[in-house]
């Protein structure tokens, strides 16, 4: 199923200024797709227009290219998973699933077919008689999915449904995802802040901020080559380091490919102080004071709290955006003149 926004805007009754404005939107059908940004980006409101639950102000949607601006949720053929389950706490596991179906005047034995069926596939057939308060939060996002899986949509949209997740279950319901996606061969559309999440799961990925995409491209494409200094910032663990330049450019580098110790050759040599170091089992993640604001790296190498350090980051590793944020491969030259922050 591939969907289509065009031309999209949205703006609330009472506000003076747009959530969106001229948003394009193409999602491939079969594509794990993950709207990526953080909070109040637009990312929802654009899932939510999808599915059918908040209007569109102007512009018009498409699936499988039909007109489905002012068609109703419930004939648009997808399943929305939402963050807080929004199962029913009085029904079973089975009566969950099964209450969708029934709704949707299915045969009574098609009915046992499919929640058996979606049971086994979520791994959830030894749970059925349970309620949702004898289940772990796993358990829960599972039944949701399960009565996602059961209604055989053509797209499933998934609005932070993780979030309420400790950090092994989130990690253990990633790869869960990502296996269910494999035997669905469906499109998924999946909303996140988290951009671990959005990396590991996702087979493209759309970042979005203040209602506007900044880039739309595969995993490996957003990582390795940003389109602006707000998607190299948002996107890894942590964002880029950028540094303002005198000329009014920037250049910027990823926190693992500063090397300490003074180097030659072509490059951007830094010196600075150890403001922290957090030992993050595989390497130490490093806040170092330049001077003119801070950087954080990623090394292997133990140093001191307080400990000078020179920095050397080889051309090869810099990118270079222009005064307006967009990425060049013009090289900026200019002294250091402030650590840029992409909320300033």
């Amino acid at each position: 199923m591939a969907i289509v926004m065009k031309d999209i805007k949205k703006q609330y009754v009472g506000t003076t200024k747009p959530v969106m404005e001229h948003f394009d939107l193409t999602i491939e059908d079969g594509s794990f797709t993950v709207l990526l940004g953080p909070s109040g980006c637009g990312k929802t409101t654009a899932l939510r227009m999808i599915a059918g639950l908040e209007d569109v102000t102007d512009g018009r949607i498409y699936i499988d290219e039909n007109d489905v601006t002012d068609v109703d949720p419930g004939d648009r053929n997808i399943a929305m998973v939402f963050q807080n389950y929004a199962i029913y706490p009085h029904m079973t596991v089975r009566g969950n699933i099964e209450f969708g179906l029934k709704n949707y005047k299915i045969e009574k034995e098609e009915i046992k077919q499919r929640v058996d069926y979606v049971l086994a596939l979520t791994g959830l057939s030894e749970y059925s008689e349970r309620k949702p308060a004898q289940l772990s939060g796993g358990q829960r996002q599972r039944v949701a999915l399960a009565r996602a899986i059961s209604k055989s949509p053509k797209a499933f949209l998934m609005d932070e449904p993780l979030s309420n997740l400790d950090a092994k279950l989130r990690t253990q319901m990633r790869s869960e995802m990502i296996q269910l996606y494999n035997r669905l061969k469906c499109t998924f559309i999946y909303v996140t802040h988290d951009q671990t999440e959005a990396m590991t799961m996702g087979t493209d990925i759309v970042v979005i901020y203040k209602g506007v995409i900044q880039q739309h491209g595969t995993p490996e494409e957003v990582y390795k080559s940003p389109a602006n200094l707000f998607v190299a910032q948002f996107i890894g663990d942590p964002g880029m380091n950028a540094l303002k330049l005198s000329s009014g450019g920037f250049v910027g580098f990823k926190p693992r490919e500063a090397q300490i110790g003074a180097a030659e050759g072509d490059g951007l040599k830094i010196k600075g102080k150890v403001l922290t170091r957090e030992y993050m089992g595989y390497d130490y993640m490093i806040t170092i004071d330049i001077g003119c604001g801070n950087i954080v790296i990623r090394n292997k190498q133990h140093v001191e709290v307080d400990q000078e350090l020179d920095l050397f980051i080889p051309q090869t590793a810099l990118y270079y955006f222009d005064e307006n944020q967009n990425r060049t491969e013009t090289v900026q030259t200019g002294s250091v003149a402030e650590v840029f922050h992409v909320d300033d």
